[in-house]
């Protein structure tokens, strides 16, 4: 689980960094030799679940890549201030 940073306002915010499209690769790897998923994540220095969700994710779909248009909508509400 991402670890949480408390702001100011009492609001909790998650805190952690996406797979770079290298570490997918390496974990597919790293699989692929028979390394578990904790062992891929010692060596990765990620949590055993982020693994094992990415691997998830990648089984069903086959790709390394997010889907177009996922993600984020950017608000252009700072271009005002």
């Amino acid at each position: 689980m991402p670890k949480k940073i408390k702001k100011k306002s009492n609001i909790w915010m998650k805190k952690f960094k996406i797979l770079s499209d290298f570490e997918k690769s390496q974990i597919v790897a790293y699989k692929g030799c028979g390394l578990s998923n904790r062992a891929i994540g010692l060596k990765l220095g990620r949590h055993h679940s982020s693994i094992g969700s990415f691997l998830k994710k990648y089984k069903s779909s086959g790709e390394f890549q997010r889907k177009e248009g996922t993600g984020k909508k950017k608000n252009d509400w700072h271009k005002f201030w």
